[in-house]
């Protein structure tokens, strides 16, 4: 079972740049592979980050601070969040879609005895935490010279983006599907959502889902032409 991990941050542009007005969607692979290791692209969210946005990562650091139990000086938090947003202005926010691997530990799996329910198990594996504060270094050294604030803190996974539990290979022992998506074992079961994925990648699963589902369906229709 595998996610993304999502690191979002603000990037400011430049004094004197307009902040208003349509804006264009861009996405990076300067930071896939760096220094031998995978992290993943990033990618613009549409989203503007104004005084609300700062006061709320202001707040969870705060939160996460020596200072957390005087509660009433979290407040304080909204003077500086105020002096921000009228110096800098708006920026814009980005996410790093880090790429996660397919550990073994972590799967669904089946209870025979319950039929109607399913086991999830899944923890952030040691490496996984690792590459993300690699990627988060990568990402400070690139944008070196540019106003930025990260917004994630902790972990994030990006639950829109579940993949794997059924991944293809060719041996049965470590996977389920075959290299055509079919069941291991099985003449007619094939799977081609998510779940057949090795990898997360570090990018947005969706185009792949797509384009392995017309490699696969055409797989099946050379099959079944063969059979006739």
């Amino acid at each position: 079972l595998m996610f993304h991990l999502n690191e979002i941050f603000a990037l400011w542009p430049p004094r004197g740049t307009p902040d208003s007005g349509p804006s264009k969607a861009i996405s990076l692979r300067d930071f896939y592979h760096s220094d031998g290791q995978r992290f993943g692209t990033v990618q613009s969210m549409g989203i503007a980050a104004g005084y609300g946005e700062i006061v709320h990562t202001l707040n969870g650091m705060f939160d996460r601070s020596a200072l957390r139990h005087l509660r009433p000086l979290r407040h304080l938090t909204r003077l500086p969040a105020a002096l921000a947003a009228r110096i800098l202005g708006r920026a814009q926010v980005f996410v790093g879609l880090m790429e996660d691997l397919g550990y073994s530990e972590n799967r669904v799996t089946y209870d025979r005895t319950a039929p109607d329910a399913i086991d999830i198990t899944y923890t952030l594996h040691p490496e996984l935490l690792n590459r993300r504060r690699a990627f988060r270094r990568a990402i400070r050294a690139g944008l070196r010279g540019h106003r930025r604030l990260f917004l994630t803190h902790t972990p994030e996974l990006n639950f829109g983006h579940p993949c794997g539990t059924l991944r293809f290979g060719t041996d049965p022992a470590t996977s389920v599907l075959d290299p055509e998506c079919r069941a291991h074992g099985l003449d007619n079961l094939y799977v081609v959502d998510a779940s057949f994925m090795p990898s997360s990648m570090g990018v947005n699963p969706s185009l792949t889902i797509a384009a392995n589902a017309l490699r696969v369906a055409e797989a099946i229709a050379r099959r079944r032409k063969a059979m006739t």
